[in-house]
């Protein structure tokens, strides 16, 4: 295993399924190509009211479609990604989630490669 000796940072970002593309052509724009993402549904502190055909009544979705989204990037770039992202998903009150994490080491594994200690 290689270690990579940098101080990195972990974010985490819960968006609007409609907006990853968005920010993922940003955030290739500004240079980050290590990023995950995951589909799948939630429950926040946003509420929304959807109206059936012609008037037929509305209701409260339990559960929206929504996106994390995790990439790893150097101290330095903390700051510009964390402002990439709030652009480029529209979070404002209740409208997503940004979280960072420390990374130290980082260790990168390779298929194949095998150490032997002797």
């Amino acid at each position: 295993m290689k270690t990579i000796n940098s101080s990195m940072k972990k974010i985490e970002a819960i968006i609007a399924s409609e907006k990853v593309d968005i920010v993922y052509r940003a955030l290739k724009r500004y240079g980050v190509d290590n990023i995950f993402i995951v589909n799948g549904y939630g429950k926040g502190l946003f509420q929304i009211v959807l109206t059936g055909a012609r008037g037929t009544g509305s209701y409260k979705p339990e559960l929206m479609p929504a996106s994390k989204i995790e990439l790893i990037v150097a101290d330095r770039e903390v700051e510009d990604v964390l402002d990439i992202i709030a652009k480029n998903a529209g979070i404002g009150v209740n409208e997503g989630l940004v979280g960072r994490a420390v990374i130290t080491p980082i260790e990168q594994i390779r298929r194949l490669e095998k150490t032997v200690k002797v």
